[in-house]
């Protein structure tokens, strides 16, 4: 038993030297890394332009230097702790956050065209470091929405690359850090959206969920993107109770929203609840002036309208009243949305089929 101790000690003695002398060499490693960028920072300041091998050995140097760090920690052969580099790695962490380093080499990265992953990294690196504890006061001193800026930045390299995993990382530390951008929840629902989640739909819709349920909390309905990925949910599972009470609520809060009640009419469509549905839509079609919301209840009023004309009994004393309340409260009601639709400035071809299909209706059936 003596002799096996002795040789786990022997092996672990010369773990102990080993390591040490790793977390040299991966700090003179990192330390060449880091000297490029500093010999070329002051001039590339200047000019507005930089090597993207000088910008990007700053990022090179910050991966050698953490790795040397938990090996500089490790105890020697006498079971002592004696940092060589770690504090050398802590002014230099401290002195880049000082400086904005991470943000400056993520810049001249962008301009470059070295997007992803490059500028990517270091964007991230520039809104991790300063709550890394080596960076001390200086780094608390850098206010949570300029590391939300990082972040975000972060998020539009990865996002335009297509590399969703990585940009909803980079949009939820953002919002994280910054919730008051609605925009951080807009593109890490949309990353989501766009990410395999390896065929597990359950996850993928509960992961949409949590990020649109807690912009929610803090925005409103007033982000159309962010409500309605909220509350589809409650839609494609027949919650009708949940989604009622939801929609309630944000009508209570803002009661001109017109896709709110675009979505209430969805909702009493699924209730069949059709005369509810309709005055919804049309008062979507009153309050809102955006594109999508207006081609959506102008189309469903179209179609609750044939509905109603289908449904009318032309033997009964009031047929020819009920008639000119459906052309009323239904076909012209959808001609003026669809017109008002048609006016604004990100139309499209869609909205000239409802209007066809509409006029058609007019003209045949009420003349």
């Amino acid at each position: 038993m003596k002799k096996i101790y002795a040789l786990a000690l022997g092996l672990a003695t010369v773990f102990a030297a080993g390591a040490q002398n790793d977390a040299k060499s991966l700090f003179n490693e990192g330390k060449q890394a880091e000297d490029a960028f500093n010999k070329n920072i002051t001039s590339a300041i200047t000019t507005g332009q930089m090597a993207p091998e000088h910008a990007y050995s700053l990022v090179t140097a910050y991966d050698f230097y953490l790795k040397a760090l938990p090996l500089d920690s490790l105890p020697d052969a006498k079971g002592k702790v004696k940092p060589a580099v770690s504090k050398k790695i802590a002014t230099s962490f401290t002195n880049h956050v000082k400086q904005s380093s991470f943000t400056n080499a993520a810049i001249f990265l962008y301009q470059a065209g070295e997007q992803y992953p490059k500028a990517y990294r270091a964007f991230m690196i520039a809104g991790d470091l300063p709550r890394n504890p080596l960076t001390g006061k200086d780094g608390e001193a850098v206010h949570d929405t300029v590391r939300a800026n990082d972040y975000y930045n972060a998020g539009l390299c990865a996002y335009a690359a297509k590399a969703y995993a990585e940009s909803a990382e980079a949009f939820r530390k953002s919002r994280l850090a910054d919730p008051r951008n609605v925009d951080n929840f807009v593109y890490e629902i949309a990353s989501y959206q766009n990410l395999d989640f390896g065929g597990d739909e359950k996850l993928k819709e509960e992961t949409i969920h949590a990020a649109a349920e807690e912009a929610y909390r803090i925005h409103g309905a007033s982000n159309i993107f962010i409500f309605n990925n909220y509350v589809n949910r409650y839609f494609n599972n027949d919650d009708i109770e949940t989604a009622n009470r939801i929609l309630t609520e944000a009508l209570q809060k803002d009661p001109a929203n017109g896709n709110v009640y675009l979505l209430f009419g969805l909702l009493k469509n699924k209730e069949e609840k059709y005369a509810e549905a309709a005055d919804c839509f049309r008062k979507a079609g009153e309050l809102s002036n955006v594109y999508n919301t207006l081609l959506d209840a102008c189309r469903q009023l179209n179609l609750l309208g044939k509905v109603q004309l289908n449904a009318i009994n032309y033997d009964a004393a009031d047929a020819a009243a009920q008639k000119d309340a459906v052309k009323k409260d239904y076909f012209q009601k959808a001609l003026e949305i669809a017109n008002k639709a048609k006016a604004l400035p990100d139309a499209n071809g869609q909205i000239n089929s409802i209007i066809d299909d509409i006029n058609y209706s007019l003209e045949t059936y009420f003349q």
